[in-house]
C-alpha cells in the first residue's frame, strides 16, 4: 500500500491493532517509488492519553516510508512490533513517539529522524535496521520502562546534521554507538544519557565542532577521530578520552582545539595510557577534574591558554600537560 492512516480521530478512545492472521503475510509499503506514508492521528477526548496503536504484522519496505505520528503522549507510542524488512528507508516525523521494537529488524535503507520527530529504542539494537542513521533533530528515547536502566548498543553508520534531545524514565541510560559518525554540522549535545562513541568521528574536512553540554553523564570517545572543529566540554559532565590516535592526524579529541568551559571532568577509561598524538591546543576557560581512576592521560604538547587563574584537580594516576602556556593567559 502507498498510504495508511490509523488512529481514532474522534474521541481518541479506540486503539488500532494490525496483526498477521494465519500464515506469514506482511504489511507491504509500496507507492511506486513516490514514497509511502504511515500517518497516526488521534482525537482530543479525555481518554485519548490511554491508548497505544500497534502493528504486530511483519512490515516489508518496497519503498521509502515516512511515519508521521501526531499523537504526542510519550507513554503510549505507535508500536511496530513486527519484523521490518526490505530496502526502503524510514523517516520519523511528528511529535508522538514511535517504537520499532522487533529485535530482528533488518531493513537496509536506514532511518532518518527529523526535527520534531521522536523514536523510542529501549535496548533494541535492531531499531534502526542495517542502514545509516541520519539525525536532523528530534528526540531519541533510549529508555521507557522504570524497571531498570536500559543499555542500547547499535552499529549503524551515523550522519549527524543536528543535535537531538533525549528522554528517559530511569536515570542515565547508556547508548553505545559502534558506528562511524559523520558530523554534518556543529553538534552540541545536552543529554540525560551516557553516550559511548567507539568508532571514528569525522567531518569530511568541514571543521565541525562537537560540544558535550550534559550534566552528570559521560561522553566516551574511543575512536581515532579526525573532526577538525574542536571538542568542547561546556558543562559539569564528563568526557572520557580513550584513544591516542596516530601520526598527528587523529585522536579521541580530533584535530581541533580542546576547550573546557564548564567545571567538568575528563578521564581515560581505556585499557592503557593514552598519549594524544594530535597535540591539540588546550583552552582552559574553567577549572576541571581529572578522575584518573583507570589509567593516566597525556594531552600532548599543544599550546595552553587560560581564561583566568585555573585549578586542575587530579584524583588519581597522572595527567600530563606538555604544552607551553601562552603569554595571553596572564
Amino acid at each position: 500500500m502507498g498510504i495508511l492512516n490509523i488512529g481514532d480521530t474522534t474521541t481518541g478512545f479506540f486503539t488500532t491493532t494490525i496483526q498477521t492472521g494465519t500464515g506469514t503475510n506482511s504489511l507491504i509499503f509500496d507507492n511506486s517509488g513516490a514514497g509511502a506514508q504511515l500517518n497516526r492521528n488521534t482525537g482530543t477526548g479525555t481518554t485519548a492519553t490511554a491508548k497505544t496503536d500497534t502493528i504486530s504484522a511483519g512490515v516489508t519496505l518496497n519503498d521509502n516510508l515516512t511515519i508521521t505520528n501526531n499523537y504526542g503522549d510519550r507513554s503510549n507510542p505507535l508500536q511496530i512490533s513486527g519484523k521490518i524488512t526490505g530496502t526502503g528507508k524510514i523517516t520519523i516525523a511528528g511529535g508522538g513517539n514511535t517504537y520499532l521494537s522487533n529485535t530482528a529488524n533488518d531493513y537496509s535503507g536506514g532511518l532518518t529522524l527529523n526535527a520534531g520527530g521522536s523514536i523510542q529504542t529501549g535496548s533494541n539494537g535492531a531499531v534502526f535496521g542495517t542502514g545509516t542513521l541520519t539525525i536532523n533533530g528530534g528526540n531519541i528515547d533510549t529508555s521507557f520502562t522504570s524497571a531498570a536502566s536500559q543499555a542500547l548498543t547499535t552499529s549503524n553508520a551515523n550522519v549527524w546534521n543536528a543535535a537531538w534531545t533525549q528522554n528517559a524514565i530511569v536515570a542515565s541510560p547508556t547508548w553505545t554507538n559502534n558506528g562511524t559518525v559523520l558530523l554534518g554540522a556543529n553538534i552540541s549535545l545536552s543529554l540525560g544519557q551516557h553516550l559511548n562513541l567507539t568508532n571514528v568521528v569525522s567531518d569530511a574536512g568541514a571543521n565541525r565542532n562537537l560540544t558535550w553540554g550534559s550534566t552528570g553523564t559521560a561522553l566516551t570517545l574511543g575512536g581515532a577521530n579526525t573532526f577538525g572543529g574542536g571538542l568542547t566540554l561546556s558543562s559539569t559532565g564528563t568526557v572520557r578520552i580513550n584513544n591516542s590516535g596516530s601520526g598527528g592526524t587523529s585522536s579521541a579529541l580530533g584535530t581541533g582545539t580542546f576547550t573546557i568551559s564548564g567545571a567538568g571532568t575528563i578521564d581515560n577509561t581505556s585499557a592503557g595510557l593514552v598519549t594524544i598524538s594530535t597535540n591539540n591546543v588546550l583552552a582552559l576557560n574553567a577549572n576541571f577534574t581529572y578522575t584518573g581512576g583507570s589509567q593516566s592521560l597525556n594531552l600532548g604538547t599543544g599550546n595552553i591558554t587560560l581564561g583566568a587563574t585555573r585549578t586542575i584537580t587530579v584524583s588519581g594516576n597522572t595527567l600530563t600537560l606538555g604544552g607551553a602556556i601562552g603569554a595571553s593567559a596572564f
